[in-house]
């Protein structure tokens, strides 16, 4: 148990979750959506893989020394983001 113990201490502390624990977060919240247009919308099988993608996408920018991903995270850049996209035109999905 000591060697075990030794062994810890010399781990790094985790600093993020990471594209995979963001994934799993948005599969296991699918679960518990109640019924309507949002569950509808988002448990479509073939929008999966939008919906994974759009998951991962907060993440990015630390590996490189940016913090875009952290700032992503958060409301100011997404508000700023739905507004430049609620201009484009859109498709039927």
């Amino acid at each position: 148990m000591l060697l075990g113990l030794l062994f810890l201490s010399f781990g790094a502390p985790a600093l993020a979750n990471g594209q995979t624990t963001h994934s799993w977060i948005s599969v296991h919240a699918l679960a518990h959506l109640p019924p309507g247009d949002l569950h509808d919308l988002l448990t479509r099988e073939d929008l999966a893989p939008y919906l994974l993608n759009g998951t991962m996408f907060p993440d990015g920018g630390y590996a490189v020394g940016d913090d875009y991903g952290e700032r992503a995270h958060w409301e100011p850049f997404q508000s700023a983001y739905l507004e430049l996209d609620s201009h484009k035109p859109r498709r039927a999905l």
